[in-house]
């Protein structure tokens, strides 16, 4: 049972937990040691997707519990006969080129694809959740952080950028909010303005 199925009007903190858990499975993959902790078909470990999705007809269901290792022999050979049912040839030559021993005590092991040591850190986290967003490097977070102002001025006007600021509207999609219109106006959505 998948605990984090998205439910109509979850309250903030579980949507965030929702998409964290979505993050994560979109950043972990595996590294193949004996195969035998690693799901075949459900697991990234060989593209940037779990392998079912590049299947070429579905798959059946005693075959998406198999183990990398349930696809070899004793001798480390690919079952490629068996593979080629559902796979590209392109597909089961990457496959075919993964080194894996069965026998081997070494267990598979889970790491974070998105940074180069293999390790979750905040900044590859963040990076991965903000596709197309602003990098540090780029000349408007320059600008903003060279500014001759105090730090909270900075502050504000790198969230007002990111379009960040705690609005009525940002707020009551975080439902801390009963409406997304102005205090003063009432009857207009309190939002960043743009212009």
């Amino acid at each position: 049972m998948n605990i984090f199925r998205p439910c109509q009007g979850s309250s903030f903190a579980w949507s965030s937990i929702n998409k964290a858990a979505s993050l994560l499975k979109k950043g972990c993959a595996w590294n193949i040691h004996n195969g035998k902790s690693t799901n075949f078909w459900l697991d990234n470990w060989i593209l940037q997707e779990p392998l079912i999705e590049a299947a070429s007809q579905p798959i059946p269901e005693e075959e998406r519990v198999q183990t990398v290792a349930s696809y070899m022999d004793v001798n480390g050979r690919w079952d490629i006969t068996h593979l080629s049912q559902w796979l590209s040839t392109d597909i089961i030559q990457k496959i075919t080129a993964v080194m894996v021993d069965p026998l081997s005590p070494d267990a598979d092991q889970i790491f974070w694809k998105a940074s180069a040591n293999g390790r979750l850190t905040t900044k590859t986290t963040y990076q991965l959740s903000q596709p197309g967003r602003v990098e540090p490097n780029d000349r408007i977070w320059k600008a903003i952080w060279k500014l001759p102002t105090p730090e909270w001025v900075r502050c504000f006007a790198w969230l007002v950028f990111l379009g960040r600021i705690a609005t009525n509207v940002l707020r009551f999609c975080r439902k801390c909010s009963d409406s997304p219109d102005c205090d003063r106006c009432e009857d207009t959505p309190e939002t960043v303005p743009t212009d």
